[in-house]
């Protein structure tokens, strides 16, 4: 493949070759859009001021997202599709949130135990155990 990519074949193979998340710019000149494409379907993402977001499920079971913006579209891929495991793809594509949202159910174990003091501890339990299998494969 040479220059830019010019079906979504084409812009998958180069995606991969970056790391998961590393997200690359395409111009959107010359690219069907992905709702021509087939397997591509309407999505949602942490807002970046994109119109719109799409994903596509590759046969790994890793999945390709594209973020749609006026001119161009911003496309990673992620080690696991969400539509696969909502809680899989935020475990190992959004270590931040998983880590968070282990937090945050920590705190509240912690206080329907302990209270405000079991909250915290809940908290601090659920921030380390979490952020710990975020790293688990």
């Amino acid at each position: 493949m040479t220059g830019k990519p010019q079906t979504w074949e084409e812009a998958t193979a180069l995606v991969r070759l970056v790391p998961p998340r590393a997200g690359l710019v395409i111009v959107k000149d010359g690219l069907p859009h992905p709702s021509a494409h087939p397997g591509f379907v309407a999505h949602h993402g942490a807002p970046k001021g994109q119109s719109a977001d799409w994903r596509l499920l590759l046969a790994s079971g890793e999945g390709l997202h594209v973020l749609e913006f006026e001119d161009h579209y911003e496309v990673h891929w992620d080690e696991s599709d969400p539509r696969e495991g909502a809680l899989t793809h935020a475990r190992r594509d959004w270590p931040l949130g998983w880590t968070l949202g282990g937090a945050l159910v920590g705190a509240v174990v912690g206080a329907g135990v302990g209270g405000p003091i079991g909250a915290l501890i809940g908290a601090g339990v659920g921030l380390v155990g979490s952020g710990a299998l975020a790293r688990v494969q």
